[in-house]
């Protein structure tokens, strides 16, 4: 499984830092702002964080239950 995180360093993102670190679930942090603006928009969503689990890319919200349902 490849998990990345998209992230600013917004409150939102580090919430679901936070949350991947305590679930014990790693991933890639992508920072590069260029990087998260393209793979937004071919998403759909408008904002960071996102996370991207085996080529999905989801917004914070579903991001965050994704998180919830796979922690160890």
């Amino acid at each position: 499984m490849t998990v990345k995180m998209y992230t600013t360093g917004c409150p939102k993102c580090n919430v679901m830092k936070r949350k991947l670190d305590e679930a014990k679930i790693p991933y890639e942090a992508v920072t590069d702002n260029a990087t998260i603006l393209s793979v937004a928009t071919k998403a759909g969503i408008s904002m960071a964080p996102l996370l991207e689990v085996d080529g999905v890319v989801m917004n914070f919200k579903d991001g965050c239950d994704w998180i919830n349902k796979n922690q160890e």
